[in-house]
């Protein structure tokens, strides 16, 4: 998988939109590298080297060990996060992670879902650290969605891509009340949404 996805890479012509406010932001430190679980295939790899190591979570199911090692094979560092135990020891990694200058990229609404709504870890994290929040999409002119509960975007080679760098303007209070993280979940799944759309009208 990881070689077909690098083919695709190689043979489609590449626009981006918004790296530069992305390296503006990682002069001052890490991000979160937000993105919806349908547009996560190339997120690794679209990641730009020069703005620093990347860590990205993985599920400790079979598709998620799958995911963890592309990630791994794209020069990230991989986290496990357990389905079944809590991952409180997990949390203080990736907190010591951005601590120590490391960004930290995830699927903001993975890896079951429900599609296309925030969960409660992206938003305690962007709480946690009071970093900027970036939301990443790609598209691509010729592609499949697969029959999967989040319609996953599956690329094709030889095409057109477009990818979307789109700054969340959101933040999440340390001690956010109910209605303030439901606000904070809902701007940031519309500017989620946005980046996708910018990345499929780039195409």
């Amino acid at each position: 998988m990881t070689g077909y996805l690098r083919f695709c890479l190689r043979t489609t012509r590449w626009t981006y939109e918004g790296r530069d406010a992305l390296a503006a932001a990682t002069k001052d430190g890490p991000v979160l590298f937000a993105m919806w679980h349908e547009r996560s295939l190339f997120g690794p790899a679209h990641w730009p080297d020069a703005l620093g190591e990347l860590s990205t979570l993985f599920a400790s199911s079979a598709i998620g060990r799958v995911g963890g090692d592309m990630h791994r094979r794209f020069g990230r560092r991989p986290m496990k996060m357990s389905e079944k135990r809590s991952n409180a020891k997990v949390s203080r990694e990736v907190l010591k992670r951005l601590r120590d200058g490391i960004s930290i990229g995830m699927t903001t609404d993975g890896p079951n879902g429900p599609a296309r709504v925030v969960n409660d870890a992206t938003l305690g994290w962007a709480g946690a650290i009071g970093r900027p929040v970036f939301c990443y999409a790609f598209a691509v002119k010729r592609h499949k969605r697969l029959k999967t509960w989040d319609r996953m975007m599956f690329p094709f080679p030889f095409t057109r891509g477009h990818v979307v760098f789109h700054t969340w303007d959101g933040t999440v209070p340390r001690k956010a009340d109910d209605e303030t993280l439901e606000a904070a979940r809902r701007s940031l799944g519309a500017a989620l949404n946005a980046a996708c759309e910018k990345a499929d009208k780039g195409v």
